[in-house]
């Protein structure tokens, strides 16, 4: 849990880090004295900044700033992913002017910098009122280039060649955090399976040795490969999500829980629709919250008692996320979560 924890403390720090460099101020506008290499944006009134629009190839992604976080609020108001939006302000903040191309108005049709148009991209930041504190146009990757962009501010007819590459992306369920099992592999203890008549599970001891168990007395493990289903469990990651209520008349018969050593579980339960899977989740703290601690408590025991603290903590967090929704995975996650013991293990040769 620690690492997990650490892991999303130090992702908020780059975000915030990558607005420490931005002072407010007003919106700029490209009159200033052209020099190359110069940003396209020098600033950013960060003490305003309510949300940020992405717009472009017929989709639109608005991301509300709620707390620290934002979330993608014309998508249910779900949690955004802190790289996605770190990626996107990232690539904004680098537009760079390195030479200026035009300031007729008239020739943004050529250079896909005209609004609204089939091959670019919109980035708006807005104040609480819905006011464009600064905003920028994207142009496509230009001819015969490998990267670069025509680039322009929405409030300015001059065009600048950016010889950056530029990762700005419209669609929604780009910015959405899709993970459905938040934890690294070293912290699950096991990972158990059910599909209503058989169950097993897969063991990892704290040196990383894997085992199967629940394994019939006249049966054994076909190899190594059962480790698989452990060790893909963290990179399970949704495609699209839906309101639970709306699939909820579906039979969510498999059961995968995997447990952590820090007394916290996520259990999945997956259904099959049709050429679909689709995914119930919760999160359930199985443990006390650790020995009470003084002056006399060793560093390990601190940390052990932090670290349970922090599961019971998560599992509010996780369910308060994922309580109201069934998530859409893709098959090779499915494949997983709906593994049967009898494609792991083959008869014991004779005599054994």
């Amino acid at each position: 849990m620690s690492s997990k924890t650490f892991n999303i403390l130090a992702a908020i720090a780059a975000l915030l880090s990558i607005y420490s460099f931005v002072v407010a101020g007003d919106q700029p506008v490209a009159n200033f004295e052209f020099k190359a290499g110069r940003k396209l944006i020098p600033s950013i009134d960060t003490g305003r900044l309510s949300s940020i629009e992405v717009e472009g190839w017929g989709m639109k992604t608005v991301l509300t700033k709620l707390g620290e976080n934002f979330v993608v609020s014309n998508r249910n108001n779900y949690p955004a992913s802190v790289e996605a939006y770190s990626e996107l302000v990232r690539s904004v903040l680098k537009t760079s002017c390195d030479e200026e191309i035009t300031g007729d108005a008239s020739k943004h049709d050529d250079l896909w910098v005209n609004w609204p148009s089939g091959r670019n991209h919109r980035v708006r930041f807005l104040d609480a009122e819905g006011q464009e504190l600064i905003g920028v146009i994207i142009g496509n990757t230009i001819d015969d280039k490998i990267q670069g962009h025509y680039v322009r501010l929405t409030n300015s007819d001059v065009v600048y060649r950016s010889d950056n590459t530029l990762s700005v992306n419209s669609d929604p369920l780009v910015y959405l955090d899709k993970r459905l099992v938040p934890c690294e592999i070293a912290e699950i203890a096991r990972v158990e399976l059910s599909d209503g008549q058989t169950s097993f599970a897969i063991e990892q001891l704290p040196d990383g040795n894997k085992y199967l168990r629940g394994v019939p007395p006249n049966m054994m493990a076909a190899g190594a490969a059962f480790a698989n289903t452990l060790i893909r469990a963290p990179s399970f990651a949704f495609e699209d999500f839906a309101p639970r209520a709306e699939k909820a008349g579906l039979s969510y018969d498999h059961e995968f829980r995997v447990v952590l050593r820090d007394n916290l579980a996520y259990e999945l339960s997956s259904a099959e629709d049709g050429e679909e899977f689709w995914v119930v989740t919760r999160a359930k703290y199985f443990g006390g919250v650790g020995a009470d601690l003084n002056q006399d408590s060793s560093a390990e025991e601190i940390k052990r008692a932090l670290d349970l603290r922090a599961a019971f903590q998560q599992e509010k967090v996780y369910n308060a996320q994922h309580s109201a929704f069934a998530y859409r995975v893709h098959p090779r996650f499915a494949f997983f979560l709906r593994q049967k013991l009898s494609s792991l293990i083959v008869p014991k040769p004779r005599g054994k």
